[in-house]
């Protein structure tokens, strides 16, 4: 009987050493493997625990921005109303008042009368000769500070009994909501900058 000669048996020795070794590292990787899925595991689990953590806060901040908004006055009226630079006599204006009562400024007014623009955009100031519209602006209003008044006159083409109104502005955290006069306050989170009207 033949047993081979020694260069073979060595071969078979290595071949058999590089067949224990691979299983030994598929065996190793397979344990490392499962201890990343563990660790990922419980990563996973101390995240949902750190949401669950971070809801009430995530309420609260909600709630104050929406407190913000609330305190942000829109109210529509009628009156005489002469522009600042014009020597003819004032004229009755249907506009909205947008008053900012919260303790922090809103940024990029604006107001829509059934879907038009402002006629005119200014703060009402009473002179000796009734309400006079002063420090006209393009609108949007960039900011209304705490405590502040703006005038959106409604332009002379849209009904008042029937034009939908709609103020819409950022609040002091980036948010942007919208308004109207029955008192529904939504936030706009859809809208771009550019759909800023």
């Amino acid at each position: 009987m033949h047993w081979g000669d020694a260069p073979t048996w060595v071969g078979a020795v290595f071949l058999g050493a590089a067949a224990l070794t691979g299983l030994f590292q598929l065996g190793r990787q397979r344990k490392e493997l499962g201890a990343v899925r563990l660790d990922l595991q419980k990563l996973e689990l101390q995240n949902e625990e750190l949401n669950l953590q971070l809801e009430p806060e995530r309420i609260a901040a909600r709630r104050s921005r929406r407190k913000q908004a609330e305190q942000v006055d829109c109210s529509r009226r009628e009156d005489q109303i002469r522009l600042e630079g014009n020597a003819t006599g004032p004229s009755a204006w249907d506009y909205l008042l947008v008053t900012n009562t919260s303790d922090e400024p809103i940024r990029t007014v604006n107001v829509s009368f059934g879907g038009e623009g402002p006629f005119g955009v200014g703060h009402l100031e009473r002179q000796a000769d009734g309400l006079v519209l002063v420090g006209r602006v393009d609108w949007p209003v960039p900011v209304i500070n705490p405590g502040g008044e703006w005038c959106f006159l409604q332009p002379g083409n849209v009904d008042p009994g029937n034009a939908a109104v709609l103020v819409r502005f950022d609040d002091a955290n980036g948010v942007r909501w919208q308004a109207n006069l029955v008192g529904q306050l939504d936030g706009a989170h859809d809208e771009t900058p550019e759909d800023r009207w």
